[in-house]
């Protein structure tokens, strides 16, 4: 039997002056790097804190942090919520896009930008320091023009066509925030959805008629000029796949040209982020103890590659979020949600 773990819980101020400290053993926390969700768990009602606060939680093999949201306040506890520290990424910028640059540098650039160089000092944050852990080619350049753009949205592309991701780590200690950023964790790793020490299990593929296969990409200023991609059966996308996918599902857009750019270099571009790898097409959740150690989900990492196996079929994904729940967790893969205000929120953003 699964015995909890003991959470050590602290609380300090933006500038890293302490706040204050408690323990907890029932603690819940929630990640998902496909949105930035307010999450929420309780504690002792002495424990002082004040919106705007960070907190870190740590307790054995796990490490966790984010920014206080709102607290209600009962006689014997407190419920805090909160967001990750993604929220900052939730911000609208003037962006012009560099393709001569990494994906990664380029994301340290804007970062660096807003949050650490800021001539307004009052926006930099305090402690930030924004790592480059990798160095991946903007070979399909990005499908956005140059203006106004949220900054969550750009490293959302990042992490869907490039596979790079943001990490954010807290140390009191140091007064430090660091953002990692670069290619998730190359190891793949098995779960057998059909074992006993998998409690819950869902699987969810995105129907066939939402899969784009095809597409049909037209300059918006010269209709003449046009192109056409494939998905192939190996996910790779190109202008003449050796392996077709069938049934072809189909769909034609029209793009702007941005300066000093070509209409293939648009083209590719907006090709590679509407015709996404299948890994990322479902929505898989598999629940097991926190201290599972065949899953040992501990040590997983979002944007990490998984195979799911259920009645004999392996499931590609990918891992985007996870609940951590009563000595439970539940891992989240792949970036379809079926939550109603998650579903409105990326079709707002997309449109």
């Amino acid at each position: 039997m699964s015995i909890m773990r003991v959470y050590n819980i602290e609380i300090f101020t933006p500038d890293f002056k302490y706040r204050d400290s408690t323990q907890v053993e029932d603690f819940e926390y929630a990640f998902d790097y496909m949105d930035i969700e307010k999450g929420k768990f309780k504690i002792p009602a002495f424990v002082k804190l004040q919106k705007g606060d960070y907190f870190r939680a740590q307790a054995q093999d796990v490490d966790f942090c984010g920014i206080v949201t709102d607290i209600k306040e009962l006689k014997d506890e407190k419920t805090i919520s909160y967001k990750p520290f993604l929220k900052y990424l939730d911000v609208d910028l003037l962006v012009t896009f560099d393709s001569s640059k990494s994906v990664e540098d380029f994301l340290k650039s804007l970062l660096d930008a807003e949050y650490v160089n800021n001539t307004d000092t009052y926006e930099n944050i305090t402690g930030l320091a924004v790592e480059v852990k990798s160095t991946t080619e903007a070979v399909y350049g990005y499908d956005f023009n140059e203006g106004i753009h949220n900054l969550y949205d750009i490293f959302l592309y990042a992490f869907e066509v490039y596979g790079v991701v943001a990490d954010f780590k807290v140390d009191p200690a140091a007064k430090a925030i660091t953002c990692s950023i670069g290619k998730a964790v190359q190891d793949l790793f098995t779960i057998e959805a059909d074992l006993d020490n998998v409690f819950d299990r869902k699987i969810i593929i995105k129907e066939a008629k939402d899969t784009v296969n095809k597409i049909y990409i037209y300059n918006e200023e010269d209709i003449t000029q046009m192109a056409t991609y494939y998905k192939g059966q190996d996910d790779l996308v190109s202008t003449s796949p050796d392996t077709r996918i069938t049934p072809v599902i189909a769909k034609s857009v029209m793009i702007k040209i941005g300066t000093g750019e070509t209409f293939e270099a648009a083209a590719l571009a907006k090709a590679m982020s509407d015709l996404k790898s299948t890994k990322y097409e479902n929505l898989i959740e598999i629940e097991c103890q926190e201290d599972d150690l065949l899953i040992r989900p501990h040590t997983r990492y979002i944007g990490q590659e998984a195979a799911i196996i259920k009645n004999a079929t392996s499931y590609s994904t990918v891992l985007t979020g996870y609940q951590y729940k009563s000595g439970r967790v539940k891992l989240i893969f792949g970036t379809i949600r079926l939550e109603l205000t998650k579903i409105l929120k990326k079709k707002w953003r997309k449109e």
